[in-house]
This record gives structure tokens, C-alpha cells and sequence, in this order.
């Protein structure tokens, strides 16, 4: 088998200093980087910040390989390389670091001198990175997240050459506001909101799907793992038996505050800030109530009281007459109030505790047994989901967890992925867990690529299949974003006008300023 690394299109493989280790890896929810070494006289191959630098080999049919990887090699513009390679990294140079040859002087073997060496170390990120660097401003509302991808990609990816490889059906979002976000925020909010997860491999092929339809092809044993090489531990760094969710804001249910005139205020504090549209009443001197006009304030006229969503209090329109004070001060009827029914907000934060868990460390460590985490969570607006999350994130952290690592020439495993553990010695028999990451190393020796596969293990209530499925189906409003957003959006770009010596303008008509706004990327309103 051959291993070729390709720099902007070109087949440098001749470059790559042997002397250094060639490795890859990647990492569930993080960026996958490479490592190289390549050499040159001076004046020769320079590698260049940015470039695409594919590895890619000639066999496809390495041991457990998916005959789906192979495919054609493609340069920049499209053209052709190799036909039947398989990539195994794919990604853009980053920052390449150069240095100089020690000992310059020495001479060739047939006496001449010897050209000096320049030496590049270079790192690479993979084609996710991509996303970092483009932007999405806009509103979806009452749009399925798997559309929303797609309208993404073909939108805010576009020159970029990415395809959507698997994009599967998801849930509707009820509202997401994008606002000048770079694409890689925009698809983690959406994966976190859903319980997906996404990544753009090797080949530019984005995949958006549930994480619990992700299963390695292959399991974790003694059969694909190298004798020797499997290491398991336990792990309690991200245990925790008591959890704090810190949410959004909730709504009150429907109330009525009663508030007295004193016969100089117009504007009465409610209990709570509001959190719908109030219904307003008067009673003047004792008498029947009498629904009033309500309106936004700031925005409305030609209301009798005016509100504001999130603030504590209404406002009477100054025009109207106001409310007086009560002439016994013991017996309000006897002045003027006004009635306000409304829908108040108020700050979500919910904790859940596991008792038995609590019990068990207290026993084994002594002391109180507590582990904390408090998880933010501000798009989460009802008190039931925010402890729906709380159950969700103990029964997935609430347990000591385990952590296998092996060494396999598999190279099929992926981050994200689902792997069965079968390790009967190690009391391991079947079980669900997650592919965390997957580190590559080629031996220049034999030619071979070998893999560290690291998988953990997750929820052990039913899998980390019915975890994730669980977290979809938590109940938390599908909305992404502010609700008070507006987006404007303005282009500019240079372009290259010839005039001729003679030039007529016509005279200025009045401004307008039809033509310079951006329908769907704002709200009036909102």
C-alpha cells in the first residue's frame, strides 16, 4: 500500500520528511488535525497557509475498509488525480512552520556542496473548519431542522464545495434566529437543540443526522482490536448525582393584581414582569369594571394603557384622566383602581438529585456523597423541561463511567459513532458505547495505518441509543436565538467602472429607501 499526500493538488509525497511521524486524528464535537513534516532545498516546495492538503492511498482493500470510501481524488478545480484512492484525512493547512537546516556547509558524495534544507512542520485542520469562517444571518420560522441545513449549506457554504452527504429528516424548529453567527454556531445550536450531531468528512460530505443512527459497522473486541493494546478505566470526571439546570424564563399562570390610584401616578408595578399581552380594567369610584384599550408602548398610539413585555408595570396614556386616590384610605372602592390580569415572568432553575447514587459514593468515599454541576441552558422556557434536562443529563453522567482504548487497523470507526463492546474479560458483555475519538499514525516500515479507537460509555438506562432519543423528545421549545433580533443586512463590493469624458446625471429624485432592505432577514414587531 502507498500513502500519497497531496498539498493545493499536487502530489508532494516525495516532500514529506520521513524522519517525522505522520498522524491524524478525530474527536466527537471537535476538529480532527493532522501533523507533517515536509522538506526541501531553498526555492523549492513551500507549503502555503491555507492550502487543501489531502492523505490519501492506493489500496482501498486494507483490512475492514468499507468499499464505499473509495472514490476519485479530485484537485481544487476538479480535475482528476487518482481514480479508486481513498482519502483518509482531508483538511486545510494551518500556519506552516519553517526552519533551516543545521550544517548547511556539508557536501554530496561526489564532493559538491550540498544545497541547504529547508524544513516546513505543519498542521492541518479538517474540512469542518470550513465552517468557521462563513456566516448565516437570517429567520427560519415553522421549518424542519433538516431543511434548515440544507438551505444553509446551499446558501452560506456556497464555492465551498461541500455536498450534503446525509442530511436526515428532523424535527420542526418552532424559531431560529440567526444573527451574524459563523455556520459552525449555527449547526451546533441546531445539533445541540436536537440531539444530533454533525461533521463534514474527508470528502466535504456534511452529515446532519440523530447520533443514535450512527452505528460503527464493526464492534469493539479482541477480533478487530490488536492483543495487547486494549486499556479500559474508569472515569468520574464529568460524574455528577445532583444537577442544577439554570433555564430561560417561564410564564406564570394567569393572574389579576388589583392596583389603587393615588391621584398623581400613571404608571402601576406589577408582581411580575410581563410575559403576554395584559388585559387592562378601570373602576372609577367604586363603580363597574370597564375593559381599556391596550398597546405596546413605544410602538402603539392612541391606547388608554400601554405595556412593555418583560418589564414590571403598565402605563397609563397621558391623555387619559387619572386615577384618584381612595377618599377612606381603609376602603379602596371608594377611590379609582385598575385591574390588570396578566401572564408574568420568572427565572427558571431546577435541581434533581439521585439519592441512590448519592448513597453509594457516601458509602464508598465517606463525607456527603454530593457531586454538583449546574448546565446552562437559556433557550429552555418551562420549569417541566428544565427538569426534564436535569433527569436527562444525570441518567447520562450520573454513573462512574468507563473508557476503553485498543488499537485496530479497522478504518472504519468514526467519531460519534455507536460501537458494540464486547470485552468479557474485562466484564464488559455487549455493551453501548460512544466512539469519543480515533487517532491515526502511519508506519513508514510496513505501510500500514493503524487506529486508537477511544469509546465511552453512556447512558445505563437503555444505551446510549434510547439517551439520545430521550433528549429529543425532552420537550424543550425548539427555538434558537433571541426573539427581539432584527437582522439588516448590507453588501458591498468593488467593482471596476469605465467611464467616458462625457457623463450626464440626472437630477436627484427625493430619498427612498426602496430597494436597500433585505426582505427575511428582519421582523417588525418582534
Amino acid at each position: 500500500m502507498a500513502i500519497e499526500i497531496l498539498v493545493g493538488g499536487v502530489n508532494v509525497s516525495d516532500k514529506r520528511f520521513a524522519g517525522a511521524s505522520l498522524r491524524w486524528n478525530d474527536q466527537v464535537n471537535g476538529r480532527g488535525t493532522l501533523s507533517i513534516t515536509f522538506t526541501d532545498v531553498f526555492g523549492g516546495f513551500r507549503p502555503i497557509d491555507g492550502q487543501e492538503l489531502l492523505v490519501v492511498r492506493d489500496d482501498p482493500a486494507q483490512i475492514f475498509t468499507s468499499d464505499t470510501d473509495a472514490a476519485q481524488i479530485l484537485t481544487s478545480d476538479g480535475a482528476e488525480i487518482l481514480t479508486g484512492a481513498q482519502r483518509l484525512f482531508g483538511g486545510v493547512l494551518q500556519e506552516p512552520q519553517e526552519s533551516e537546516e543545521c550544517g548547511t556547509e556539508s557536501e554530496e558524495e561526489d564532493g559538491t556542496p550540498r544545497e541547504p534544507q529547508l524544513f516546513y512542520d505543519c498542521s492541518a485542520v479538517d474540512f469542518s473548519s470550513i465552517c468557521d469562517r462563513r456566516t448565516v444571518t437570517r429567520i427560519y420560522e415553522q421549518t424542519s431542522v433538516d431543511d434548515i441545513v440544507r438551505d444553509i449549506v446551499t446558501r452560506d457554504l456556497s464555492g465551498e464545495r461541500i455536498t450534503t452527504q446525509e442530511v436526515a429528516d428532523g424535527p420542526l424548529i418552532e424559531k431560529a434566529v440567526f444573527a451574524d453567527v459563523s455556520v459552525t454556531e449555527a449547526f451546533n445550536d441546531l445539533a445541540e437543540l436536537t440531539g444530533y450531531s454533525w461533521r463534514i468528512d474527508q470528502y466535504k460530505g456534511l452529515s446532519f443526522r440523530p447520533r443514535a443512527s450512527a452505528l460503527a459497522a464493526l464492534p469493539f473486541d479482541g477480533d478487530t482490536m490488536l492483543a495487547g493494546t486494549v486499556r479500559v478505566r474508569r472515569d468520574r470526571q464529568k460524574y455528577r448525582n445532583t444537577q442544577i439546570v439554570r433555564a430561560g424564563t417561564d410564564l406564570t399562570d394567569p393572574r389579576a393584581e388589583t392596583l389603587v390610584g393615588d391621584g398623581l401616578r400613571r404608571v402601576f408595578t406589577t408582581s411580575f414582569p410581563l410575559g403576554s399581552v395584559p388585559t387592562i380594567e378601570e373602576s372609577r369610584a367604586g363603580g363597574a369594571w370597564v375593559a381599556k384599550a391596550v398597546g405596546i408602548l413605544g410602538v402603539e398610539v392612541a391606547k388608554d394603557w400601554y405595556w412593555n413585555a418583560g418589564q414590571a408595570q403598565v402605563s397609563q396614556a397621558d391623555e387619559g384622566t387619572v386615577l384618584i386616590a381612595p377618599t377612606t384610605p381603609a376602603d379602596p372602592t371608594t377611590g379609582d383602581r385598575v385591574r390588570v390580569t396578566y401572564q408574568g415572568t420568572f427565572p427558571v432553575k431546577t435541581q434533581y438529585q439521585d439519592l441512590g447514587e448519592i448513597a453509594a459514593r457516601r458509602a464508598i468515599e465517606g463525607g456527603s456523597g454530593i457531586y454538583t454541576a449546574v448546565e446552562s441552558r437559556p433557550q429552555i422556557n418551562s420549569a417541566a423541561s428544565a427538569l426534564e434536562t436535569a433527569v436527562a443529563l444525570i441518567a447520562r453522567y450520573g454513573h462512574i463511567g468507563t473508557v476503553v482504548n485498543g488499537r485496530s487497523r479497522a478504518g472504519i470507526f468514526t467519531p460519534g459513532q455507536i460501537v458494540t463492546v464486547d470485552l468479557p474479560r474485562h466484564q464488559i458483555n455487549g455493551e453501548e458505547m460512544l466512539i469519543d475519538s480515533v487517532d491515526a499514525e502511519f508506519v513508514d516500515e510496513t505501510g500500514e495505518v493503524w487506529y486508537t479507537v477511544q469509546a465511552m460509555s453512556g447512558d445505563p438506562f437503555g444505551g446510549w441509543q434510547d439517551y439520545f432519543r430521550r433528549l429529543l423528545q425532552a420537550g424543550r421549545a425548539l427555538v434558537v436565538g433571541r426573539e427581539g433580533e432584527i437582522l439588516v443586512l448590507t453588501r458591498a463590493a468593488a467593482e471596476t467602472v469605465e467611464c467616458s469624458d462625457a457623463i450626464d446625471v440626472d437630477t436627484m429624485g427625493p430619498e427612498s429607501r426602496i430597494g436597500i432592505m433585505a426582505i427575511g432577514t428582519g421582523e417588525i414587531g418582534a
